[in-house]
């Protein structure tokens, strides 16, 4: 009886297992399952219970035992502590409405619930699956054993009750335990098989089985997709009949690898459809073996990667056009991986590290150069890796001597490294600094005038030149047009509008200004506008350059300037390359149509072919030194047609990838207007040097031109060993005159004074000059004392004969000279300056003899 019901209680117990596998086959039970699952499992395990309480085991006459704990491990084990209090709910519930209100009753609904709670509890632990199992089992035989204890009086039967129940509670235990682990893994495989047909019929991939030789055995639906065959069209026959003829060695090797060994093994080949095309294909293939260790089958997973194998195609070549960029551009590139090792760099890189690629691909950056570890780039690199942000910096880097710009880049691999020279720019910051540090000084003490005003024209800075040419002082200084000229006021505030509007940067302007002393200065002015920037509000500079005494001078100047400007401006160049025997492999340029020679007579011919022999030797000599290395500047000239033309050419060598010389390139210039205009600029300084040896007043020879022709006709009298006499005049009472009659009307007399010396000098080679003021001096080379005096006395006399009035001379009622006469054969022992003190001393005796007399010099006078 007691094995008839212990196999009845363990059918039930495996008909509710196998329902519930079912029931859960397609949403597994876990303690981790939805709600709703775990309610239903909670109900059958309640069923399950109850049916097991009703199936009861006798172990004696008036004693029956019964599994139902099974009900609350089996579910506390697969679902969990929600799973496995409902179920003991449930039985709970049972138990006292089916038998009633009693100590029994209660005592066994309690350990019902006791038992679920810390099953439940253990079930949803991490522990491993049979200690959990054995751990609630030992719960449950504990429960049930307490509550037997409470239940039977009798000892010995008491004694017994716990060792049967005790041992076919562990008995039945493993056994549903292990049913339990089959009927999940059952469940498991079921939806792992049913997943994988779904799979490998819905796969975009081909799956297919293979006999060891290659032979189709199984092809998925795709196929017909993708090599355009339905799957029975290929069964039976050998996939090597299809494999591109250039990828069987490949193919077989892969095949060799998959059965030989038990790795799987994937390779990459072309294959042709139905249709002929010829498609890409990615295989994954392993082995299925016998027990024996016998190749039964291959099972391939196949991908259509045309697409991809294109794109990779086009990868490649794009890396390779990246790859040759970065080969020639000048900056040093290199990138890292995440553990900042090598992974490419550039020709330039190899000259920055002074390393080889060779050296250094693979290798870690700081373990290469471990003593960059404390520096910038050091700390930058690791914060563009990490903070994955670009960095930029600036660095100098010590084993070349150089500054470099270094731009950080963090990529998915780690990050890339451009290194940029700037060693130029530093150190023409460097220069920058410098010049600032001497702009205060210069500012200061500039020759011009220097205003720094806000756009509204409040001085923010003006410098002492300003203040000394205008007389005025900072205070005074505050409103500009206060004193300027109204006209020049108004053209200039036109243009200062301009500039505020952006039309124009700067401009320059002549401007008249009114001097505090009340006199009219006369200014060169440039105005520029220094825009905003981030530190500082836009403002004007001015800078006024005294041009009253000069401006006529300058005015032709400018003409001469921008004649000469317009001359370069409309000159056009050619440009030609040659190869390494010289001939001409290409020519551009305006004027082969202008002096018709044409690119015909150029073309694959030398300088000897197109000038003649002699003609081009100067090209020949200049095209040997650019081929080897040289940058080369030379001028030459041609006759044509039209006359004689010249031109400049400038060489510089053309070389190859490998820096080798192929041949030079030449850009030539049509120089002959500039010639021209070399020329006219020397006629017009050497007439500038002219007017400065001009006074502007008498329009006669200045002090500067007579100390040149002076000490010319002293050097002339050393040489040829002859007189030179000396003549220094003087206007007597000249300052009475000026006095009396203005200075406008003194000017007037100094200029007829000065055309009466030029007309009273007949030779060539006299020279009549203002000396200063109402002075006047004549040399008169190759002259004794008596023809000097003669000349004197003529002089004296003629001056006399104008009768210019001058009432407040103390000589005569009209305008008289007094004049120091001296003359001396010039030696190398004697100095010049001694000539001009003797007729200055003579000229003194006139004076103090009475005015309106010639003296000669006499050694008794003094």
């Amino acid at each position: 009886m007691l094995i008839s019901n212990l196999i009845s209680n363990a059918a039930i117990i495996v008909s509710f297992m196998f329902l519930g596998g079912e029931v859960f086959k397609d949403n597994r039970l876990t303690p981790k399952a939805t709600l709703k699952t775990k309610i239903l499992a909670g109900l059958i395990g309640g069923i399950m219970g109850i049916v097991l309480m009703v199936f009861s085991v006798n172990i004696y006459p008036n004693i029956v035992l019964d599994l139902r704990h099974f009900a609350i491990i089996v579910l506390a084990f697969h679902g969990g502590l929600i799973a496995s209090v409902i179920t003991g709910i449930i039985m709970a519930v049972f138990r006292i409405t089916f038998f009633g209100v009693n100590s029994v009753s209660i005592i066994a609904s309690l350990s019902i619930l006791m038992l679920s709670i810390i099953c439940g509890i253990i079930g949803s632990s991490k522990i491993n699956g049979k200690n959990k199992w054995i751990l609630m089992n030992l719960a449950g035989v504990i429960t049930v054993n307490f509550v037997l204890y409470n239940s039977i009086v009798d000892m010995y039967t008491l004694q017994r009750t716990i060792i049967y129940f005790t041992l076919m509670s562990t008995v039945v235990g493993f056994f549903i335990y292990y049913l339990s682990n089959h009927i999940v893994l059952s469940n498991v495989l079921f939806t792992k098989y049913r997943v994988e047909s779904n799979i490998a019929d819905n796969l975009t991939d081909l799956v297919t089985f293979h006999d060891a030789d290659g032979t189709y055995i199984y092809l998925s639906p795709s196929c017909k997709k993708i090599l355009g065959y339905r799957p029975e069209e290929l069964i039976g026959t050998n996939a090597f009949n299809l494999f591109y003829h250039e990828d069987l060695e490949a193919i077989s090797k892969s095949h060799s690898v998959i059965t030989n060994t038990d790795s799987s093994y994937s390779v990459i080949y072309r294959i042709k459809r139905k249709d002929g095309k010829i498609i890409w294909f990615e295989t994954t293939s392993r082995s299925i073996r016998d027990k024996d260790g016998k190749v039964e089958q291959l099972i391939c997973v196949s991908r259509d990667i045309s697409e991809r194998k294109m794109d990779e195609i086009k990868l490649q070549k794009s890396h390779e056009k990246i790859n040759s960029i970065l080969e020639s551009i000048k900056d040093a590139f290199f990138a890292l991986d995440k553990d900042f090792c090598f992974k490419y760099l550039n020709k330039q890189s190899e000259l920055l590290l002074e390393k080889s690629r060779d050296d250094l691909i693979g290798k870690n950056i700081w373990d290469v150069f471990s003593e960059d570890v404390k520096t910038n780039f050091y700390e930058n690199y690791n914060k563009a890796l990490h903070e994955q942000t670009q960095i930029n910096f600036e660095e100098f880097y010590a084993p070349l001597n150089k500054y470099f710009s270094v731009r950080v880049y963090p990529t998915e691999e780690g990050i890339s490294v451009f290194y940029h020279d700037i060693t130029e720019k530093k150190m023409m910051e460097c220069e920058i600094q410098k010049s600032n540090r001497k702009f205060r000084a210069i500012f200061e003490h500039a020759g011009i005038g220097i205003a720094v005003r806000d756009v509204k024209g409040k001085p923010i800075d003006i410098n002492a030149t300003y203040k000394e040419l205008l007389g005025y002082q900072d205070d005074e200084l505050q409103v500009v047009h206060a004193y300027v000229h109204p006209e020049d006021a108004a053209k200039d505030e036109e243009n200062f509008k301009k500039l505020l509007r952006g039309n124009i940067d700067s401009y320059r302007i002549e401007k008249r200004y009114y001097k505090k002393n009340g006199g009219i200065l006369y200014g060169d002015v440039v105005i520029t506008m220094i825009p905003e920037t981030d530190n500082e509000q836009p403002y004007v500079i001015g800078m006024v350059n005294d041009i009253t005494s000069m401006k006529i001078a300058e005015q032709r100047l400018i003409r001469s300037e921008n004649r000469f400007r317009s001359l370069v401006n409309s000159m056009n160049d050619i440009v030609y390359t040659l190869d390494k025997d010289q001939k001409h492999t290409a020519i551009y340029g305006k004027w082969l149509d202008d002096d018709n020679l044409g690119m015909q007579n150029f073309i694959g011919k030398t300088s000897r072919d197109i000038f003649g022999e002699e003609a081009s030797k100067i090209h020949e000599e200049a095209n040997i030194k650019a081929l080897n290395g040289e940058y080369v500047v030379y001028d030459w000239s041609l006759e044509n047609n039209g006359g004689k033309k010249h031109y400049q050419t400038s060489l510089s060598p053309i070389r190859n990838s490998k820096d080798n010389i192929i041949g030079v390139v030449g850009v030539g210039r049509d120089i002959t207007k500039q010639k021209k205009l070399e020329k006219e600029l020397m006629e017009a300084n050497a007439n500038l040097k002219s007017m400065s040896l001009i006074d502007g007043l008498t329009n006669i020879p200045n002090r500067r031109a007579f100390d040149e022709g002076f000490e010319k006709e002293w050097n002339r009298s050393i040489r040829n060993s002859t007189n030179l006499a000396l003549l220094l005049l003087d206007i007597d009472c000249f300052k009475f005159f000026n006095d009396t009659y203005g200075h406008l009307q003194g000017d007037e007399c100094l200029k007829l004074i000065a055309s009466t010396l030029r007309e009273s000098i007949s030779r060539s080679g006299d020279i009549v000059a203002r000396y200063g003021g109402e002075e006047f001096a004549i040399i008169l080379p190759e002259t004794s004392n008596k023809g000097a005096m003669f000349v004197a006395e003529q002089i004296r006399i003629r001056v006399e004969d104008l009768k210019i009035p001058n009432t407040a001379s103390k000589v005569k009622p009209y305008v008289t000279v007094s004049i120091g006469v001296a003359s001396v054969i010039a030696s190398s022992f004697l100095k010049s300056e001694d000539l001009i003190k003797n007729a200055d001393k003579a000229l003194y005796n006139a004076k103090e003899s009475g005015r309106n007399k010639v003296e000669l010099y006499s050694k008794n006078k003094i």
